[in-house]
């Protein structure tokens, strides 16, 4: 098997885990509380402190255009509208 024919399997497989979790493979629509510009703009100025305490709730939609794993932790970028937004995720708090 070549390695674009392993890759097309382990993209129909990653498909197939999706729908059986019943979750839409190509929905038409996503709900989105923030744009990345809105996320930016609202929380830049934003204590780490108190958004740790605060944990406001935030959806955003966008191009996931690199991912970084660090150990337990690792690190994404969104991009949407020419600006990028980049995610913290400590593997502890997804499980």
């Amino acid at each position: 098997m070549s390695l674009e024919d392993d890759l097309l399997e382990q993209r129909r497989e990653k498909l197939q885990r999706i729908q059986a979790l019943g979750f839409a493979a190509y929905p038409h629509k996503f709900p989105y509380t923030h744009t990345v510009m809105e996320i930016l703009s609202t929380f830049a100025h934003a204590i780490v402190e108190q958004l740790a305490e605060d944990k406001p709730p935030v959806r955003v939609c966008g191009r996931v255009s690199a991912i970084r794993g660090h150990g337990k932790a690792g690190f994404l970028d969104i991009s949407q509208g020419g600006q990028r937004l980049q995610v913290y995720i400590k593997k502890d708090n997804i499980g």
